[in-house]
């Protein structure tokens, strides 16, 4: 009973295939989904975080450029 352990494979597969078998046709739907929101809400804060913390830092010192750089290396990373 559970996953075969033939097609056991480490990580999200894991979880996502184990979600299949219990809920077919949804479960992998669901993992991914989950994963995305858990992903995008972690960056949003670590984004809010860093932006308050440059206008901390910055606030006797004129560094606007920081927060438009901020903003750059978060949408390339």
């Amino acid at each position: 009973q559970g996953v075969p352990s033939s097609i056991i494979q480490a990580g999200a597969v894991y979880t996502q295939t184990a979600m299949e078998i219990i809920m077919p046709g949804f479960g992998s739907f669901f993992v991914a989904l989950a994963l995305f929101f858990f992903s995008f809400t972690t960056i949003m804060a670590y984004y809010y975080i860093a932006e308050t913390n440059i206008k901390y830092i910055s606030s006797q010192i004129k560094m606007d450029w920081a927060i438009t750089l901020l903003k750059f290396g978060i949408i390339v990373g």
